[in-house]
């Protein structure tokens, strides 16, 4: 497997001593300022289960060893440490992205392809074949692109005594740039939070470089963009100040991407401003005061929409945020035209939704309004 793997990749693929003693199958090693960096790491078995742990789950113990080794540090702390993974069995091959992120950091193994058979007995062996070197082409094309990056790290100065801390880039992803206005705005992560993070997406708050704006940063698969500017134009959410591809630079002005009721990317960031405040949710538990003008409010924020042709889909007390300046929605992943956009599969079942919601059904307006009565009982 490693030779054929070299030749292909054209590197070198040898097993890494780590800490505890323990070896990977193989891995992708270059050498940076005598430092011997893992870019992509093997595990296989003769079959899925072999020893009691498939390849996927060890792989990612092994890159994390590789990771560990103290002589890592400088790089842990200056990046995110992105590798590569990847896992077979027997004729089974499936790769994966590693990243360490957040703080305190998390392990994030993701797939970046199905489990892909390797063997020619399939009824096209030639479109099977030329699929199968299509996905090595990539996985070599980007083993390139990742030295290449590990090459270009500054990393912080330190002393013998003294560990860098880690900076903004090891601990959050790689967007940190938007356009806004022909201009591009530059921002640095400041916090991820759980509690706000929602099931579908990945949330951060962030600041401009010159600290003169904090921002809400998120990654989506589908969002209701014209909706969101609709209400923000009325008042009624935080300004978006970009919706587009992950590189910040190219607005998206087509539909998203629909399947048979499913959302199926591409994924997209969301760039909005950050409103000071609590949400309705926050305020009811705390026993705080709720504005009298509250229900009235979004009543008229779900009209605005409503007369565009617009349902907001998800209207709950964790989506309502009350400010110094009035209510604002602030969660339009769902939000699209009436009749059209549908609900995410696998709802929750613990809410109380209004009647005709359920797992990819069409979104209405009449649901607006009676999750609207919901939130706020006569």
């Amino acid at each position: 497997m490693r030779t054929h793997l070299a030749a292909i990749l054209s590197r070198s693929i040898q097993p890494v001593q780590t800490v505890g003693e323990k070896a990977s199958d193989g891995n992708v090693t270059i050498e940076i300022r005598q430092h011997r960096i893992s870019i992509g790491v093997l595990e296989r078995k003769r079959m899925w289960g072999e020893g009691g742990c498939d390849p996927i789950t060890q792989a990612e113990y092994s890159t994390l060893n590789c990771w560990a080794e103290r002589d890592m540090k400088p790089y842990v702390n200056a990046t995110c440490c992105p590798t590569f993974i990847l896992a077979t069995a027997g004729a089974w091959l499936t790769i994966l992205g590693f990243v360490i992120v957040g703080s305190p950091i998390k392990v994030v193994a993701q797939p970046l392809m199905d489990i892909m058979w390797l063997g020619e007995a399939t009824p096209s062996e030639d479109t099977h074949v030329y699929n199968v070197a299509r996905v090595f082409n990539a996985l070599r094309r980007c083993l390139d692109e990742l030295e290449a990056y590990y090459r270009g790290i500054t990393l912080p100065p330190t002393s013998r005594h003294t560990l860098p801390t880690p900076t903004s880039a090891s601990l959050f992803p790689y967007p940190t740039m938007y356009t806004h206005d022909n201009a591009e705005v530059r921002f640095k992560y400041l916090i991820t939070d759980d509690a706000l993070s929602r099931r579908r997406c990945f949330l951060a708050l962030a600041e401009t470089e010159d600290k003169t704006s904090k921002l809400v940063v998120k990654f989506v698969d589908r969002y209701g963009a014209d909706a969101h500017r609709l209400l923000a134009n009325a008042g009624y959410a935080p300004a978006l100040h970009y919706f587009g591809t992950l590189d910040g630079r190219t607005p998206t002005t087509s539909p998203d991407v629909m399947k048979s009721g499913l959302y199926i990317g591409p994924l997209r960031m969301v760039v909005m401003e950050y409103v000071e405040g609590i949400t309705l949710h926050d305020a009811v538990h705390d026993e705080e005061d709720i504005p009298a003008n509250v229900r009235q409010e979004m009543a008229d924020a779900l009209s605005i929409l409503h007369n565009a042709g617009f349902v907001y889909g998800d209207l709950r007390s964790p989506n309502v945020m009350l400010t110094k300046g009035g209510p604002k929605l602030v969660d339009f992943d769902w939000a699209g035209k009436d009749g059209v956009a549908t609900y995410p599969r696998r709802l929750s079942k613990d809410i109380p939704w209004a009647k005709g919601v359920a797992d990819f059904a069409p979104m209405r307006k009449a649901h607006d309004l009676e999750m609207l009565e919901k939130l706020f009982p006569a």
